[in-house]
């Protein structure tokens, strides 16, 4: 398996994100219809080279809807 070329489990893959003036970045995907639980990872370097990561655990849920019917 080459690098970067199997992408299987991963949910999305954007490999160049830009941040507004306040530096706030926002990300929409969508996901299966499935719980499931995912782990986010975000390398960021500016550019001076100074670098950060952020790690995050992402739970994914389904609503629930509950119709009371009365006989």
């Amino acid at each position: 398996m080459p690098l970067g070329r199997y992408f299987a489990n991963t949910i999305i893959f954007e490999p160049f994100l830009r941040s507004d003036a306040s530096g706030k970045i926002t990300l929409d995907f969508t996901t299966a219809d499935k719980l499931s639980t995912y782990y986010v990872q975000l390398f960021a370097h500016d550019k001076d080279m100074n670098n950060n990561v952020l790690r995050r655990e992402m739970m994914v849920t389904i609503p629930v809807k509950v119709s009371v019917v009365e006989p």
